[in-house]
């Protein structure tokens, strides 16, 4: 049924999509919701069509943000209790489509064990997969930086402040930040790993072959890194992040968790 609502959302990296309310019977992972309101988007930002995506879906706790206005309970809160354990996990790939998985996790997906961080209070995080982590590092070399640090597949770079960027690219040789591209470097830069703490002194790397974002629009050469800027009181793991790891989201006991993709698998 067609609604006379409208719906806006808007993403970290400023990308929004916005458009008309329906109800109907929504279907994940063959789970059903039955009379459940979906967005269907009209006017999007120009990434999203030229991405490729055909959809969203919300993935974070109730909030009072716009994100959940027409559904007060996100979709994957209302089939918790239908999973055989209250996780979904993300194994988002390079160049490749990747897996959710909804009700289990899986073991052939990563190797190690899974590091977990406890969330940050919800009402103060606006309901995001939220944790506070220690500080991260470079190659081998820590750099404190206590902060909250949303897990975000929104967003499509690690965003981190001024500082803390720096402390990367001033170890890669030509790396310069531009003041309209962001930190770039010659694509045929040597990089180095890069690892957020994620609680009890535990790290998730990046390794460099995944550190990239993609060639520079405007210098030929230059590549742009996957590490970016960003002004405020917290930092934000994207997709860059998201491929290197395997991510537990545990809605009841409230805890995200990492380990390393297998090489075969990312």
């Amino acid at each position: 049924m067609i609604t006379s609502r409208r719906g806006f959302a808007q993403y970290t990296d400023s990308e929004y999509v916005s458009g008309y309310l329906v109800n109907d019977n929504l279907t994940v992972a063959g789970i059903s919701l039955p009379n459940f309101t979906i967005q269907v988007a009209n006017d999007t930002s120009a990434d999203f069509p030229a991405a490729g995506v055909e959809g969203n879906l919300g993935l974070s706790f109730p909030s009072q943000g716009n994100e959940y206005f027409f559904n007060p309970t996100p979709w994957w809160l209302q089939i918790l209790d239908q999973l055989q354990e209250p996780v979904f996990c993300a194994s988002v790939k390079h160049g490749r489509p990747g897996t959710w998985d909804f009700g289990f996790i899986d073991r052939n997906k990563y190797e190690g064990e899974i590091s977990y961080a406890k969330l940050d209070n919800l009402t103060v995080s606006g309901g995001k997969w939220q944790f506070t982590s220690a500080g991260v590092k470079v190659g081998n070399t820590f750099v404190p930086n206590n902060m909250a640090t949303e897990v975000d597949s929104g967003a499509s770079v690690v965003l981190l402040k001024d500082t803390v960027a720096e402390a990367y690219y001033k170890r890669i040789a030509g790396a310069e930040l531009d003041p309209t591209e962001g930190w770039r470097y010659p694509c045929n830069a040597t990089l180095l790993p890069f690892s957020v703490e994620v609680g009890n002194g535990n790290f998730a790397t990046i390794p460099p072959d995944l550190i990239t974002y993609r060639t520079s629009e405007q210098t030929p050469g230059l590549c742009l890194g996957g590490i970016q800027v960003i002004d405020g009181s917290k930092q934000f793991l994207g997709d860059i992040f998201f491929k290197s790891q395997y991510i537990v989201h545990n809605g009841r006991t409230k805890q995200i968790g990492f380990a390393k993709q297998k090489a075969d698998n990312r």
